[in-house]
């Protein structure tokens, strides 16, 4: 197998509570995987599970707290912003909200031409690259002229994916980007980064807390609790083969998508414990049905192999 683009090994992110001495919040824990070139990675979980922390991690956004995050094999951990800024063309980002994602003040046009000739394109390259993305996403060249104001969210995020691969990237970070737009609109946007990454040989991370969002755009899927990883694999194995007890309530939570679907009543109760005190053992075992007393509230699971590149850290799983 090839190098991956994206390496994270046993990355750490912790926040300092303010006034409490020794006291942090640990949003991300320990965290190891891969991305393969050309791979698109679902992040999934409940909001707090360090999902989006994670993102901004593999972004260079905010400090690692300790661990290691390799691009294109190089070592990026330490890379000062100086540093980042001769490989940042290549990593991309789409935010959430395709309303704040654009000056108002600027037509739209004008902000593509900002991000290109910030990566060093000329004006004919960049007008050339514009017009081509515009045609790309499905939209109308007039789109230029407009200011944010005058577009839908729809239009506004097929920008933003627009705006993200005017510097050529070939790694982009999606946070959260169809969840405010309609179930219609988020088919289209997803069905066309589809199409963009096998177009642009693109790879990307998804995070969402939508679990057919994931499930119909990843290649693997993370599961992500209280900043660790519980479960991962591919995205057949994790949503037909669901090994973790927190991966099977999430399931059981995602609507029915015929009448005629079973309904799993096997839901989550009480709230994701504070990340400034998790729980010893396994950190799902205050919210699991299944707990071993004695021992899952005792003993930290580890990330256990269960078939292909199918993982799962619960004492429930036998290998």
């Amino acid at each position: 197998m090839s190098e991956p683009l994206i390496k994270v090994d046993h990355l750490k992110k912790y926040f300092p509570v303010a006034k409490t001495k020794g006291k942090f919040v640990k949003a991300v824990d320990d965290v190891t995987f891969e991305v393969q070139r050309g791979e698109i990675i679902g992040i999934v979980g409940e909001s707090g599970c360090g999902k989006s922390t994670m993102g901004r991690c593999l972004m260079k956004l905010i400090d690692i707290t300790d661990g290691s995050l390799y691009f294109d094999g190089q070592d990026i951990t330490h890379f000062t912003k100086k540093e980042m800024d001769a490989i940042r063309s290549k990593m991309q980002m789409i935010f959430q909200n395709p309303f704040s994602s654009f000056n108002p003040r600027h037509t739209i046009g004008k902000s593509l031409m900002d991000v290109a000739r910030h990566y060093g394109q000329t004006k004919e390259e960049a007008e050339k690259k514009i017009h081509e993305l515009v045609e790309e996403i499905g939209l109308d060249q007039v789109v230029l002229r407009r200011r944010p104001s005058e577009l839908s969210g729809g239009q506004l995020q097929r920008l933003a994916i627009a705006r993200a691969l005017v510097a050529g990237p070939e790694f982009i970070l999606a946070d959260e980007a169809v969840s405010a737009l309609d179930v219609s609109v988020q088919a289209q946007i997803l069905n066309m980064l589809i199409d963009l990454r096998d177009k642009y040989n693109l790879t990307m991370v998804f995070i969402s807390h939508e679990l057919t969002v994931v499930e119909h755009i990843s290649d693997h899927v993370i599961v992500m609790y209280l900043g660790a990883v519980v479960e991962k694999g591919t995205s057949e194995e994790l949503f037909y083969n669901p090994m973790h007890p927190y991966t099977r309530a999430l399931l059981a939570a995602k609507p029915k998508e015929t009448p005629d679907d079973e309904v799993n009543h096997e839901l989550l109760t009480g709230d994701i414990p504070s990340a400034m005190s998790i729980p010893e053992g396994c950190r799902f075992c205050t919210r699991c049905p299944q707990c071993i007393p004695g021992k899952c509230d005792t003993e930290v699971p580890e990330l256990r192999h269960i078939s292909g590149d199918h993982y799962a850290a619960c004492h429930l799983i036998k290998t």
